[in-house]
């Protein structure tokens, strides 16, 4: 999982997207995820996920689909956040 959030943290620096890892979202009750805030959640999400795959580590599809599970969005006025509430922060 750390190899994941590693991933991620690069994808967004690579990218010039905000990274979080205390962010707490809707129904989350103060538990805390790791969070991209961007403009176009779904494009995000689909480049994130070939960006793993594709990346040096061992690491499948299935692996990907597992680690980030149920990805959520959440609307920022004109922009929105794309977090994984089942990737918790460290």
């Amino acid at each position: 999982m750390n190899n994941i959030k590693e991933l991620i943290k690069e994808f967004c620096d690579g990218q010039d997207l905000d990274y979080k890892d205390d962010y707490s979202g809707r129904g989350m009750y103060g538990k805390n995820c790791i969070a991209i805030t961007c403009d176009d959640p779904l494009t995000t999400l689909s480049q994130l996920f070939a960006y793993i795959v594709d990346s040096e580590e061992d690491i499948t599809g299935f692996d990907v689909e597992k680690a980030l599970g149920k990805p959520v969005e959440d609307s920022m006025g004109m922009s929105s956040i794309l977090y994984f509430p089942h990737i918790k922060a460290a």
